[in-house]
């Protein structure tokens, strides 16, 4: 055999093994590359160890997270957005008092699973009656508390007065939120009452039945409420008739100077219209606007405004305006019928309410049915303060409403209707009959 051929089948056997060591050093690298991604994907697999934790520790933990903290643990991976999104721990954080409370819930009753957009929207309902029961404590001490303890007590110090009305405002909030609530939701109810016979009417043009349709339907509204709490949603109703008189309706002392001075040239709204505009508008959401503006010339063009947006015909984005107050979008034709609704005076709420509870027997059939006056306010006010504002010095510190303690004998003596002197600090009669009073 040659030299060359021979030297060449040596060189072409030693190419041979080197490449046969590469391929199985190859295969090995891949196997190892294979083997180390097959670990990786189980490792990403298997949920973290907090995540695998029973659910009745993830609901206490919930109980202390706020809904931002909430709405953040849905944005970590998968398995947190689910265990945020709906189930038994979102229930658990929704029922919680500081969250959203059972009252409210109740109201908005949900079937299950409670979903985090449900818990969303009771949010905002909570805020709306919160803020505007902070609105309203807030009227009362400026216009009311100030201007008739002035009149009883000549030398009283604001600032005195201002530091232990702390105390009452946060009961006065306390005991009118869920009252708020439950009208809340009866505006609602009725936006929805409304919008169905105006569905109604477009198909049924010309019917008398509508008009009972709407009286049926609103006692049966009015009758699922339980009545001793819809006593105090009646209470809290004439009061707001009460300010809504006074924030909507120009003085009438004014004189022609001071109307055009002021811009109360314009004619006040009738209370039909503001009726209308409370259940349309979107509820407590019109009171807490009219609550932060301070004229009244303001305060009828955001009227005019809401109910304006809420036309077909002067809103191209009038969808948008009813979902935002809360309800679903209804028909070009049905939402232009609503609006055109004639309303009675006392036929939202008053005449309703007053018929249920004369029916359970918790109205007097001789008490007035006048819805607004000046004794209604009082009394109402008299019964969220726990002693008689308008008269007496708010008390330093109130007993709380479970045990009745955190005053002293003198106080509670007050509680019971005795008024305190603020020259002598003694009980049973006013600054202005003080027998030690310099004459």
């Amino acid at each position: 055999m040659p030299l060359t051929t021979t030297l060449r089948r040596i060189s072409v056997s030693a190419a041979l093994r080197r490449s046969s060591k590469a391929s199985v050093e190859t295969t090995r690298i891949e196997d190892k590359i294979e083997a180390e991604s097959k670990d990786a994907k189980q490792d990403a697999v298997k949920p973290p160890v907090i995540l695998s934790l029973p659910t009745e520790l993830w609901a206490q933990i919930f109980t202390s997270l706020s809904f931002k903290d909430i709405c953040s643990i849905r944005l970590t991976c998968k398995d947190g957005y689910g265990l945020a999104s709906e189930g038994d721990i979102l229930r658990e954080w929704a029922h919680t008092e500081d969250h959203i409370g059972a009252h409210l819930l109740r109201l908005f009753p949900c079937t299950p699973p409670i979903r985090l957009d449900y818990v969303a929207n009771q949010l905002k309902r909570k805020d709306i009656t919160s803020d505007t029961a902070a609105r309203y404590t807030a009227y009362i001490y400026k216009n009311v508390i100030r201007v008739s303890l002035s009149r009883v007590i000549p030398h009283f110090s604001e600032t005195k007065i201002r530091c232990d009305f702390v105390f009452v405002a946060a009961r006065m909030q306390q005991r009118m939120i869920p009252l708020l609530q439950t009208l809340q939701h009866y505006l609602e109810s009725l936006a929805t009452i409304i919008v169905k016979l105006s569905e109604q009417r477009a198909s049924q043009p010309g019917s008398r039945a509508l008009h009972l349709s709407y009286a049926e339907a609103e006692q049966k509204l009015l009758s699922s409420y339980d009545p001793e709490h819809l006593s105090q949603v009646y209470r809290l109703w004439c009061f707001m008739t009460w300010m809504s008189n006074q924030i909507h309706n120009r003085p009438s002392y004014a004189g022609g100077f001071e109307r055009a001075v002021r811009g109360w040239l314009v004619d006040p709204m009738q209370s039909a219209e503001l009726d209308l505009a409370l259940v349309l508008g979107g509820g407590l959401r019109v009171v807490r606007e009219s609550l932060r503006l301070n004229t009244f010339k303001d305060r009828r063009s955001m009227l005019e405004r809401r109910m304006k947006q809420l036309r077909p015909d002067s809103n191209v984005r009038w969808e948008e305006a009813w979902k935002k107050n809360g309800m679903v979008s209804p028909r070009r034709d049905v939402a232009s019928r609503a609006l055109q609704t004639t309303v009675e005076p006392g036929q939202v709420f008053a005449s309703g309410a007053r018929a249920v509870l004369l029916e359970a027997g918790m109205m007097s059939r001789d008490s007035s049915a006048f819805v607004g006056t000046v004794d209604q306010c009082t009394e109402f006010l008299r019964d969220m303060a726990g002693y008689d504002l308008l008269h007496v010095l708010p008390p330093e510190q109130l007993p709380d409403e479970e045990s009745g303690d955190g005053l002293d004998d003198e106080r509670e003596r007050d509680t019971e209707g005795r008024d305190r002197c603020l020259n002598c600090e003694r009980y049973g009669h006013q600054a202005g009959d003080c027998p030690d009073a310099v004459r």
